[in-house]
């Protein structure tokens, strides 16, 4: 129970500063180098509370995985500068930092996504050995996971309804995939990856931003 309990205050306290730093206007682009290093040591923590995570089959390397990733990161960073995201929404919706991808955003963003998924691996691995049921282990998670969205409520305001969304669909699956396939955690590491891929190919239709983001909301 102590590991469980200091796997969850790494997580508070790694997402309660990152929450703290976009609050006070420390984006992504602004300061990449204070999330970046946040979310290393959030990683590094969370490894300590369960070192067993590193020997998990679902650590399995994939290497046309990772070909395929690099393509398509390529390929959305070339459309990012083809088809900017207007300057006035980025001046007018500051916190909205995932439609902007930039090297900036790239960089941040694997030490973001890798540092969640080591948390949902040993969350996972740990509730496993006291509930021995892989479908508790998924509510218990996805309950979990979902609060843990719930300050972009607060930080990002309309635009913070797509990582809900993405977060419920996405996090139901995490402990069958994790716990039950070899290469799990690089699967849905990939899978993470493409949420923002898309939400920010999404955004290049300009109808489509027009209505999510809105002339005169205020995020």
């Amino acid at each position: 129970m102590a590991g469980l309990l200091a796997l969850l205050l790494c997580a508070a306290c790694t997402q309660g500063l990152s929450v703290w730093l976009q609050a006070r206007k420390k984006s992504y682009h602004s300061h990449p180098h204070m999330h970046g290093i946040l979310y290393g040591l959030g990683t590094l923590a969370a490894l300590q509370t369960a070192p067993q995570v590193l020997h998990h089959p679902a650590l399995q390397w994939s290497t046309p995985l990772a070909l395929i990733w690099l393509g398509l990161t390529l390929a959305t960073l070339s459309f990012n500068r083809t088809v900017p995201i207007p300057s006035s929404y980025r001046t007018r919706h500051p916190q909205s930092y995932f439609l902007d991808f930039n090297l900036a955003f790239v960089l941040v963003k694997i030490a973001d996504i890798t540092f969640q998924q080591t948390f949902l691996l040993a969350f996972s691995l740990i509730l496993f050995g006291y509930v021995p049921q892989v479908s508790t282990v998924a509510i218990l998670t996805f309950l979990t996971f979902v609060v843990a969205h719930l300050p972009l409520v607060w930080l990002q305001r309309k635009v913070s309804v797509l990582h809900l969304i993405g977060a419920t669909l996405f996090v139901g699956v995490v402990p069958f995939v994790l716990l039950q396939v070899q290469g799990g955690f690089w699967l849905l590491w990939f899978g993470h990856w493409c949420f923002y891929v898309a939400i920010r190919l999404l955004m290049g239709i300009k109808p489509l931003r027009r209505s999510l983001l809105g002339q005169d909301i205020e995020l």
